[in-house]
């Protein structure tokens, strides 16, 4: 007898929450604000989220095993360098180029995954978020809209 395997085209649906966070703030001096603000213990991820070679995004992580919750911040932009290979006036200088981790929300600057948590905890957090200077502003934001065929090499 034969076994088949079929791969969908669906993700796998994990539940978690998105939290959308708007800051000028260095990724590093937010993972530390955020560990104060909201009493988490981010640490930066031993390799970024790879997309493609030349494509990386900083990543923080902290597995509450405690509470069973996994937090993890990534940061939503990253500026690639590109050589200019043509002759004239630019040849051999460096273009950089902005690419955003999930396209569809160009105008954040970091996403704060939040696995199983509850609402009321939640609600918490982003309210702790808020009173960290240098934030404009912190909204969740529903997964579903998110889909993406972005493939990430960790």
């Amino acid at each position: 007898m034969v076994t088949t395997h079929r791969i969908t085209a669906e993700p796998y649906e994990d539940s978690f929450t998105l939290i959308a966070i708007h800051s000028p703030l260095e990724d590093y001096a937010l993972a530390y604000a955020l560990n104060k603000a909201c009493d988490l213990s981010l640490k930066r991820m031993a390799k970024d989220l790879h997309i493609t070679q030349n494509l990386s995004f900083s990543a923080f992580e902290w597995e509450d095993t405690t509470n069973d919750v996994y937090w993890m911040l990534i940061a939503n932009r990253c500026v690639a360098e590109e050589r200019i290979f043509a002759d004239g006036f630019f040849a051999g200088h460096a273009s950089f180029t902005i690419h955003h981790f999930i396209t569809k929300q160009k105008k954040v600057d970091y996403f704060l995954k939040v696995d199983t948590v509850s609402a009321a905890t939640l609600d918490s957090q982003v309210k702790a978020i808020r009173t960290i200077p240098g934030i404009i502003t912190v909204y969740p934001i529903a997964p579903q809209f998110l889909k993406s065929n972005t493939t990430v090499i960790i």
